[in-house]
Order: C-alpha cells, then structure tokens, then sequence
C-alpha cells in the first residue's frame, strides 16, 4: 500500500476495534526514560531483534560499570560512549563488559553503537539535550537510517527513547500487529506512524491511558514480549 492518508483512514476504524479487542488499553505503560544519550543509544541497537529483557540487562551492566549504578544520570554522552567502546574494541566490550555478542545486519552491535555516536558527534549531537534540540529532524533520520543494522524501527525507537512520545518503533511485532488487525503490510515505514496517530487520537477519546502514539506501541509490544 502506497503512502496514502485517505487510505490509511479507511483502516482507523479496523485497527482500533482490533485494539480493543486484544489489547489491555487500560494497562498503566510507562515508556522508558533516560537523561543520557548513551543510554538511549545502547536501548536503541540491543533492543533490535531480541526481548527487551535481555536488552534492559545489557544496559544495566553499561550502568554499572561506567556510571557507577547511576541510570539517571545526564552526564554520559555519545564521546563517553564512544570512548568505552573503543578502549578495549568492539568485541571486548561486548563479550566482557555487556556479555552479549548479537549481530545485525552481520554486524556486531557494539560497532554500529560505535558507527551511530559517530554520525550523531558528526552533525555536532553529543548530548541527549542536543539531540532534542536538533532543528533538522529529516537530516538527523537520514543520517541515523544510513547505519547498515538500523532500518527504520532503529531510526523511530531512538527517537522514542529520548522523548518523542509520537512514534511508533516499527518492527516485526509492530507490524505482524498491524498485519493481524487490518491485513496489510505498509512499504513505508511512514504509513505504522500515520496509521498509529490516527488510531491513539481515536482511542484517548475513550481510554484516556491511551496518551500518546508511544504507549500504544508499549502495550502492543509487551502483549508480544509476554508470548
């Protein structure tokens, strides 16, 4: 299906009815928060492909060893980062300090955290807060995507995690969802965003928990999580 609003619309009433039909849309969802960029970072890549158990451990162990058990601290930012990782390399760090060795696209995670703090100190983001700020939003997601391991999912949850409460991360559970609810599969990731906008701005009306695109996407995916 084609980027299209008018068809997309077509589809608002389906995927909403399939929502409350399988979904707890009462369920208190709390969308995961950091003040530092790294760690948005670390959730971003190990997340990808994998349960968000094994993921919330990875950064724990990051946590420990580098920010002294602070999880809420603003101070780590993607030089920091960047700087552990190549201290003792890519497969060191993921083998001793984050004891997981996954890959993407054929590629160790640990490089791509090491490819992303790079492109994002390119366009001068070091920092969680300078992320937020950036004015160029297109830039950042083209620079982000052009990540081999990435895709599109990586790209939208990076965002999510440092704040943007008005996307969806579109991976394999997201879409087998919208698959499940309405029969279709979007070519462009665009089309799970629109689709997920339209749907919240119909459901908050009656479950007022339903806030934002991102605590949809926190049911859906913990409903899958759980299987």
């Amino acid at each position: 299906m084609k980027s299209n609003n008018q068809n997309i619309d077509k589809l608002v009433p389906q995927f909403c009815k399939y929502c409350i039909d399988n979904l707890d849309l009462n369920e208190n969802h709390r969308i995961t928060k950091y003040n530092s960029i790294s760690l948005c970072i670390l959730d971003c890549v190990y997340s990808l492909r994998t349960k968000y158990e094994v993921t919330r451990k990875i950064v724990d162990r990051y946590i420990e060893k580098y920010l002294k058990g602070d999880k809420n601290t603003k101070e780590d930012n993607c030089k920091n980062l960047l700087n552990n990782i190549k201290k003792i390399g890519v497969d060191r760090f993921a083998n001793d300090i984050l004891k997981n060795n996954q890959k993407l696209a054929g590629r160790i995670k640990s490089e791509i955290c090491i490819d992303l703090c790079e492109r994002l100190l390119w366009l001068n983001i070091n920092s969680l807060e300078e992320f937020k700020k950036f004015k160029n939003i297109e830039l950042l997601e083209v620079v982000i995507s052009s990540i081999k391991g990435l895709g599109n999912a990586g790209v939208n949850y990076l965002f999510m995690l440092a704040g943007d409460k008005n996307r969806c991360k579109p991976d394999v559970h997201i879409k087998r969802f919208v698959k499940n609810a309405c029969n279709v599969e979007f070519t462009d990731g665009n089309d799970y965003q629109i689709l997920f906008s339209k749907a919240v701005k119909e459901l908050k009306k009656k479950y007022k928990n339903i806030s934002s695109v991102g605590v949809l996407d926190g049911i859906i995916w913990r409903k899958y999580q759980s299987k």
